[in-house]
C-alpha cells in the first residue's frame, strides 16, 4: 500500500516540527503560544502514525511487503514523541507556576525589568499566596540563607555569579540589595 510508505516521511516531519516548535519561537520566527501549538499537534500525529505503523506490523501481509518502512516510521514517530512526551509527564509533577523566589513571604519585586515587560502575557508581578503554596509544595528546598558575611560582599558575590552564569544584568542596587537580571535559554 503506497500510502503506508509515506509514513518515515510524515514521522521525519513529525520530529523537525517537535526540534523546531521551540527553536522558532526563540528565535522570532512565532510566539512562544504557537510553539506550544505545533509541539502539542505534532506529538500527537507522531503518536498517530507510531500506532499506525506498530499495527501495520501486526498484519504480517503488510509487514511482509512494508516491514523496513514501517518499522523505520515506528522508531522515528515514537522517538519524536517520546521527549514531549517525558516533558508533559515532569511538568504535570510542579505547580504550573512561572515565578519562583527565595522569600515568597517578602517576593521581591521587579522595579527594572517591569517596564521591560509591560506587553508580556504574563504578569511580572508575583502571583500571592496560592504562588506561595504551590512553591512551597513544589520546591520546598528553596528559601532565603543567612550568611555570616557582610551584606555588600554577599552582594558582590551574588552579582558576579549571575554574571558568571551568563545572566544580562538590568538593574543592580548595592545599597538595597536588590540584583535584576535575565537568563534566556535555548
Amino acid at each position: 500500500m503506497k500510502a503506508l510508505r509515506a509514513l518515515p516521511w510524515i514521522a521525519a516531519l513529525v520530529a523537525v516540527a517537535i526540534a523546531a516548535s521551540g527553536y522558532g519561537a526563540r528565535f522570532g520566527a512565532w510566539d512562544y503560544r504557537v510553539g506550544f501549538s505545533i509541539l502539542r499537534y505534532a506529538t500527537y500525529a507522531g503518536l498517530a502514525v507510531a500506532a499506525i505503523a506498530l499495527v501495520a506490523l501486526c498484519i504480517p501481509r503488510t509487514r511482509a511487503r512494508n516491514g523496513t518502512v514501517l518499522a523505520v516510521a515506528l522508531v522515528v514517530a515514537a522517538a519524536a514523541s517520546a521527549l514531549p512526551m517525558y516533558w508533559l509527564q515532569q511538568a504535570r509533577t510542579l505547580p504550573p507556576i512561572n515565578d519562583i523566589t527565595t522569600d515568597p513571604d517578602d517576593p521581591p519585586e521587579f522595579v527594572a525589568i517591569a517596564p521591560l515587560r509591560a506587553d508580556a502575557p504574563v504578569s511580572a508581578a508575583y502571583g500571592g499566596k496560592a504562588t506561595a503554596d504551590a512553591q512551597r509544595a513544589g520546591y520546598p528546598d528553596i528559601a532565603p540563607i543567612d550568611l555570616s558575611r557582610p551584606p555588600a560582599a554577599a552582594f558582590d558575590d551574588a552579582l558576579a555569579v549571575a554574571r558568571a552564569m551568563g545572566w544580562t544584568i538590568v538593574a543592580s542596587d548595592a545599597r538595597t540589595g536588590r540584583i535584576e537580571a535575565t537568563a534566556t535559554t535555548a
